[in-house]
């Protein structure tokens, strides 16, 4: 067992490593302990420091709840919503799109953005990305 190797000297390398659950009212920490051992290999005492993680660990819970949020609105929005690469190709893409063209979220994701929009409207993106303007909308087809 892992104490039992803290104790008896087989394992010295080891450091105990935990979040403590948080009561109402007090803070999040992080607490360390090594075990200090004698010429014997016997442990003599115990060195540990304890560590406020509050802010790491309310940061940590307010980016899982942005990103839930995100999930949510991506997924239930009543417009198609595509995630595109820097390179073009589509990296996610909501029901909503995959109803609008006709195609399955596995069909879609992978593919060029190029693929599935008309022609007309990549020639008018590419005078706005001439002209240094970044791309508003496109239309698609199947």
């Amino acid at each position: 067992m892992f104490i039992r190797g803290l104790w008896d000297g087989t394992r010295s390398d080891l450091v105990i490593d935990e979040i403590l659950d948080r009561p109402p009212g007090y803070d999040w920490f992080a607490q360390r302990q090594i075990p200090d051992r004698g010429h014997d290999g016997g442990i003599e005492k115990w060195i540990g420091t304890s560590t406020d993680t509050s802010d790491l660990v309310e940061s940590r819970n307010a980016v899982a709840r942005s990103e839930s949020d995100y999930r949510m609105l991506f997924e239930h929005a009543a417009v198609g919503i595509e995630q595109l690469a820097r390179n073009g190709y589509l990296l996610r893409a909501n029901q909503q799109l995959c109803a609008m063209l006709g195609y399955t979220v596995d069909e879609l994701v992978g593919r060029s953005y190029r693929e599935i929009t008309l022609p007309e409207d990549l020639e008018r993106e590419a005078a706005r990305r001439a002209a240094g303007r970044r791309r508003d909308c496109a239309l698609f087809d199947r």
